[in-house]
């Protein structure tokens, strides 16, 4: 367990793939700490599966409406479920910023999540993200926009702007994949 407290706080994304490289989200954009990515052990909700029941029973008539897939050398009804919502919650502050310049904090501040939101606005329209403690990643768009929760400036090093992320994950999550996996 004391490896994986190490990865706790440990988020990284890559615009290249699955195999490419991947980036430290406060490496990659200084003075940014993620806090928190929620969503990766959720379960969306079944698409292909129709009930009917009726009115003189308790009894339901169900449907699978894909074909049967092997799955462990049986033949199974496969279920395909909706894709889930990862709700990514972060900070920006210079106190997360090592060149941090005590003329304009607020500014820099400021500065600092333009270029994040910027970013993933405009020029990361599909990427992977990927949580070292819950080891597992996903493909993931940027659909819903970044929003500013937060927001305390006029207070030095110590303004920060908090916000969230709302990720769609477009192809499955895959969990229990380790970092030395990735590489």
């Amino acid at each position: 367990m004391a490896a994986y407290d190490s990865l706790n706080g440990k988020y990284f994304f890559s615009t290249t793939g699955e195999s490419g490289s991947w980036n430290d989200f406060a490496d990659y954009f200084t003075g940014l700490k993620i806090l928190k990515i929620s969503g990766f052990n959720d379960v969306g909700d079944a698409v292909n599966i129709f009930t009917q029941q009726w009115t003189d029973s308790q009894k339901e008539d169900v449907m699978i409406t894909t074909k049967k897939r092997i799955h462990q050398q049986q033949l199974v009804d496969w279920v395909i479920r909706e894709n889930v919502d990862l709700t990514v919650s972060f900070i920006v502050s210079e106190r997360y910023n090592p060149y941090y310049d005590a003329a304009d904090p607020d500014t820099q501040t400021q500065h600092l999540y333009s270029t994040f939101a910027n970013a993933f606005n405009h020029r990361f329209g599909i990427f992977y993200i990927y949580s070292a403690y819950a080891r597992a990643y996903a493909k993931v768009a940027l659909l819903k926009g970044i929003k500013i929760t937060t927001e305390k400036l006029n207070r030095g090093k110590n303004s920060y702007i908090l916000g969230t992320m709302t990720l769609h994950v477009v192809d499955d999550v895959f969990r229990d994949v380790g970092v030395g996996d990735l590489e």
